[in-house]
Formats: structure tokens, sequence, C-alpha cells
């Protein structure tokens, strides 16, 4: 089984400028992240986790956390996504390589068993989901139309497989784009599309997969939108 970090852009209140202050957004729209089942996510997160202080060593941020996580528990799967959930969270910019964790206040050397916390985590760009969508954010209105989908891919040939259905799950229209750069990097995609009318629709965007089905099963994220007007 493969697990992997999927970006989840979401929106957060007015924070400051300083490196600080908009670490502390991200981690803190991180721990109340909720996510819905029917995209296929989980967070591993524990619930009513809470960030008491943000501090930065170069490269390193710490982030002190309580409430939920203190006497929590979780499997190796679950300890690795949410050490690498904390790591991606907290670079809100490229000088950020790693970061340490403190509970309640002290350091930890373990959490749930399986991880070594005693040193920094530092940032798992490969832990990444193969393919992300970026906007429209979940649940967002757009107007009837052309709306444009983008996201990032890190996918054999830069080839990035995309469906549109409606409410019915009827396809409206599929076929596929072209990332900027291919695996191993990971580049940008984009792709508009035409919404008759009003109503939901899904966008599915994927991998391909040139093993053949010899590999892992070819990954795909999902995104839905409510079109109005």
């Amino acid at each position: 089984t493969a697990f992997f970090i999927a970006p989840a852009p979401v929106r957060v209140p007015a924070f400051g400028e300083s490196l600080s202050a908009r670490i502390t957004a991200a981690v803190e729209a991180l721990l109340a992240l909720t996510v819905s089942p029917d995209d296929d996510l989980f967070t591993s997160v524990p619930a009513d986790t809470t960030l008491e202080m943000v501090s930065i060593h170069g490269s390193v941020v710490t982030l002190d956390l309580t409430g939920g996580i203190v006497g929590s528990s979780g499997s190796s799967s679950q300890e690795t996504t949410f050490a690498q959930q904390l790591a991606h969270t907290a670079r809100v910019d490229a000088s950020i390589e790693a970061v340490a964790v403190m509970i309640d206040g002290a350091p930890i050397t373990e959490l749930w068993g399986h991880l070594d916390w005693s040193a920094p985590i530092a940032v798992d760009p490969f832990i990444l989901s193969p393919v992300t969508i970026t906007t429209p954010l979940a649940g967002d209105e757009v107007p009837v139309g052309e709306v444009t989908f983008r996201g990032q891919a890190t996918v054999f040939e830069a080839t990035v497989l995309v469906t549109l259905t409606d409410a019915d799950g009827t396809i409206v229209e599929d076929g596929f784009v072209t990332a900027s750069v291919g695996a191993p990097s990971r580049g940008t995609w984009e792709w508009t599309v035409t919404l008759p009318g009003p109503g939901e629709y899904t966008v599915v965007a994927g991998e391909s997969d040139p093993s053949g089905g010899e590999g892992r099963p070819p990954f795909s994220t999902s995104r839905t939108v409510t079109a109005v007007g």
C-alpha cells in the first residue's frame, strides 16, 4: 500500500507577514482541518491537538503541541504521514527543511513507537501525492461556463488524465493535459472546461499507468464544485 501527502489549500484568517506568523497560521489550519471521507483522504493529526508555540532555528521549525496529541497513539503509516503533514505544512518558505516537535513544552524522542523524533524530521518531497488539484477549492461556487482547474503533478511524461462529470456521474468531458515538467520533477498543470449549466460538477485528475498493471494502482484525486448562474 502506498501512502501520500495530498496538499489541501485552505482559507485562513488574516495573519502577519513574519515567517513565524505564516507558519503559525498554516499549522493551525492543519490542526483544525476536517477531511470528508468522500474525498478518499484522511488526516493523521489527533483530534483536538493545538499549537502552543512556533520557534525557528535556521532551517528547522520547532512546534510545541498539546491537547489531543498527549497520550495519543497511531500506526506506523499514521506516524509517518503525521510527521510529513507537519513538515510540509510548516514549510511555507523554501528555507525551511525540517520540523521538530515538542509536547507540552518538552522535547520528545518517540511518539507512537515507529519513528525517531530525537532529531528534526526532514521534508520528504517524494511523499507528496503524484497529482493534486489546487484550485478551485472544494465546495467553491463557480460561474456557469468556462472554469480552469489547476494543480501540481509528478507524473510519467508529464501526462495528467482528467475527467469532468456532472452530479449524475455522466461524463461531460475527458482527456489529458501536460504538466510543465514530468517526473521526477514536480510541475504545474491546468485544464479549462465548460460547465454547461448550474449544478455540481466533479473533476478527477490522475496519473497514467506506464507499468501496464505491474506496479501500484495509478493515483487520482477529485474536486467537486458548484456551478451557479
